[in-house]
């Protein structure tokens, strides 16, 4: 089986969900980078967004760096129960797909950091699939994010 025919379901049934949600696309909004990282090269921490599941991120792709890593914060909804990376899976409509590593936030672990290098992102929708340490059947959250 193709990964464009493994794909289309999962990609498919997000989109639905979201076709479903009354709620309006929410903005991008830059997070503040702490002081202690505002002071290293943008080329080094690139740009950050917060995504939500099950919510559409919209990212301007003018505000993309032109190289370097994007980094996308990922709300949880309920805190990480231990400190070690998450496995995300990031797919585009395409059918493109790589998987990463995501940091969890110490601090109350209620978000994880995931870098995807700028030059695979290119205008379009993109589903952000992160395993949690949630106690339930299925521990994922997606999270949809659209170039524009």
């Amino acid at each position: 089986m193709t990964l464009r025919k493994r794909l289309g379901p999962v990609l498919a049934s997000a989109l639905v969900l979201y076709a479903c949600d009354s709620s309006t696309p929410r903005d991008a909004e830059p997070v503040q980078v702490p002081p202690s990282e505002a002071a290293r090269p943008a080329s080094e921490h690139g740009a950050k967004f917060r995504a939500h599941s099950g919510e559409l991120l919209e990212i301007s792709a003018a505000s993309l760096p032109a190289s370097g890593s994007v980094d996308l914060e990922l709300a949880l909804e309920v805190p990480s129960t231990s400190l070690d990376p998450l496995h995300v899976r990031i797919a585009d409509a395409s059918g493109r797909q790589i998987e990463a590593w995501a940091t969890v936030r110490e601090e109350d672990r209620m978000s994880a950091s995931v870098g995807v290098e700028a030059g695979w992102l290119s205008p379009g929708t993109y589903l952000f699939e992160l395993r949690t340490t949630e106690p339930s059947p299925l521990p994922i959250r997606r999270y949809l994010v659209r170039i524009r």
